[in-house]
């Protein structure tokens, strides 16, 4: 009984083996496509832009940053004070030491800012389209 069994397991495996050739190979079916698999692949997704902005020695650092609209920018506050990073309309808390905050920039134009504690701390981001 166990050699029938044991037929019967070869018997399957030589006609799994068979019909996965020929799924593969595509080797003479009549009706079997000659087309190529189509693979798909999952959407790329867009590079994410970024930029930083060091606040040392009670300077931002670049004092002037040029970038493309969709840029991420983040400020980190390498001072041994805490600083803010204040536009016309958005801004940052107090970042203390070590501290990050960013922002993503959409729309093309020039957005000047300053630290809203330390008045003479001023900066500029240049967002292009």
């Amino acid at each position: 009984m166990g050699d029938r069994r044991l037929n019967r397991v070869a018997s399957w495996c030589a006609s799994a083996a068979l019909c996965g050739a020929l799924v593969i190979g595509g080797s003479g079916v009549s009706g079997a496509s000659t087309k190529p698999a189509v693979v798909k692949h999952a959407a790329a997704r867009p590079a994410v832009v970024r930029a930083k902005v060091k606040i040392v020695n009670f300077l931002y650092k670049p004092k002037t940053l040029t970038i493309a609209a969709g840029t991420k920018v983040t400020w980190k506050n390498a001072d041994s004070t805490g600083h803010t990073v204040t536009f016309a309309s958005f801004g940052s808390p107090t970042l203390g030491t070590g501290a990050t905050w960013s922002h993503k920039f959409t729309t093309a134009g020039t957005f000047s800012y300053h630290c809203s504690l330390h008045l003479e701390m001023t900066g500029k981001i240049v967002v292009t389209s």
